[in-house]
């Protein structure tokens, strides 16, 4: 962990359409995002066309979760405070942004106490929750069962699809939630079994078919063993 916290311009920048005199902005040796005396550690990114949000875990309150937005020249967006904001509760592991469409962005992420928990947060353009999200996240596998690797998708109607594995039975499990945080229709709250194909080498990933809102959305599943590779195509509901 280290104390003060940098990102670096041309990095960012791949990911965002950013005027030529943006770049230039920058600094060579990257742009201090935080700076408190607490401590702050796996930092997470997500670009988009007019800056990024950068989302760490951070020890100033306990084990939480805080962010900043950049605007693509680098300086910190007039609605976001320095040395960040507090977007959720607990000893965050990995995370996964994506963004909602609409300006803000959903992140799962793992928490890591006596036992691995997933849980999800909406935030908007300003970092604070979405209506109907919680302040400390929305748990979505909870139980006393260790859940493992969660991962997000967004369903290009504003929702997310998200995927963890239960680490204990190892078997993927997913849910598609609303931007309220609500499941969408179809989908269990404890979340749908996705596969029971065993243990896995790295864990899941999902990604969206960018088919839409004009056809019933796909999600591609992809699970890693250790011997080969194999894709499971999952309808919306």
């Amino acid at each position: 962990m280290r104390r003060l916290m940098s990102i670096l311009g041309g990095a960012l920048l791949a990911g965002m359409a950013a005027a030529p005199c943006a770049l230039a902005d920058w600094q060579s040796a990257g742009i201090p995002v935080c700076t408190n005396p607490a401590n702050q550690y796996l930092p997470a990114l997500l670009a988009g066309p007019d800056g990024v949000f950068v989302l760490w875990g951070d020890l100033r309150s306990d084990y939480s979760t805080y962010g900043d937005r950049l605007d693509a020249d680098g300086s910190l967006n007039a609605n976001w405070p320095a040395d960040g904001k507090f977007v959720a509760l607990g000893d965050q592991g990995s995370k996964s942004l994506v963004s909602d469409g609409a300006g803000g962005l959903y992140m799962t992420y793992l928490t890591l106490g006596t036992r691995y928990d997933v849980y999800a947060q909406h935030i908007d353009s300003f970092g604070n929750p979405f209506p109907g999200w919680p302040a400390a996240g929305l748990g979505l596998a909870a139980g006393p069962d260790i859940e493992d690797d969660p991962g997000a998708a967004p369903d290009d109607s504003g929702g997310v699809f998200t995927i963890w594995e239960d680490g204990t039975l190892h078997q993927i499990r997913g849910l598609r939630l609303r931007a309220d945080g609500s499941p969408a229709p179809g989908w269990p709250a404890t979340g749908k079994l996705l596969s029971t194909s065993g243990r896995l080498a790295g864990g899941p990933s999902i990604i969206s078919d960018g088919e839409g809102k004009s056809k019933p959305e796909i999600m591609r599943i992809l699970k890693r063993y250790v011997a080969r590779e194999t894709f499971r195509h999952l309808p919306r509901t």
